[in-house]
């Protein structure tokens, strides 16, 4: 046998054969290095609202800030009830005195008379003779009537006394019976009166008279009248 030769030029590649079985599973390796960091992702959307906190406790009061403009004056309130009457205060110096007034010179009218010894005529004014009072000259003796003067209010008044028989007399204002009264006669003197307020005019007349026939009025009676305020 002779020497070996020199080995040939390789061949041309052969057709891949088909693939084989897979292989058991290899070692796990070791652990690499930790590669570099990734880019920056998107930002992620926004999350549910967590649950609330508890209260935390009170801070410590700050210091005081400086005073405020002053604000606008606000509308007035209600009327608050009224209040306890409050102390006496003590009497105030006098004041000045006033302007003089202007003096009021009142008019009048009075008059007062007695019967004495004067006539008591059924149906005609009853003729008193004795004057008592008359100073403004409003009664007149001579018709035994009151001539009203000064226009107002008046007051009259007649007393009779009765005696012997029955009397029955009235008040006449310018021909009109105004007031009467009946006053009978037993075994003693009697008191008749008569009253009336009325109002005249200037002109007027007023008197007393007898209205029939009993006429037992006696000297000690009385007529009198006066003036309670002016009017027109």
């Amino acid at each position: 046998m002779g020497a070996k030769g020199e080995p040939g030029d390789a061949g041309a590649m052969g057709q891949m054969g088909s693939a084989g079985m897979p292989g058991r599973n290899g070692v796990r390796g070791g652990k690499g290095t930790n590669g570099s960091p990734g880019a920056v992702g998107s930002a992620g959307s926004a999350g549910l609202p967590g649950p609330g906190g508890a209260n935390g406790r009170n801070g410590i009061n700050g210091a005081k800030g400086a005073d405020g403009d002053p604000g606008a004056t606000g509308a007035n309130g209600p009327q608050g009830s009224q209040g306890e009457p409050g102390y006496k205060g003590e009497r105030g110096d006098p004041g000045a005195p006033g302007v003089p007034g202007t003096s009021i010179a009142w008019r009048r009218s009075a008059f007062c008379v007695k019967l004495g010894t004067g006539s008591v005529i059924c149906d005609q004014p009853i003729a008193f003779q004795e004057i008592l009072y008359n100073e403004d000259g409003d009664y007149n003796i001579q018709s035994s009537t009151f001539v009203c003067r000064i226009a107002g209010v008046y007051a009259f008044h007649a007393y009779f006394e009765v005696n012997t028989r029955n009397a029955h007399t009235a008040i006449i204002v310018n021909g009109r019976r105004v007031y009467s009264n009946f006053q009978s006669y037993s075994s003693y003197p009697e008191m008749s009166t008569l009253g009336t307020i009325v109002r005249l005019k200037v002109g007027d007349k007023v008197w007393v008279q007898p209205v029939d026939s009993d006429t037992g009025v006696c000297r000690n009676s009385y007529f009198m009248g006066y003036l309670i305020y002016e009017c027109k």
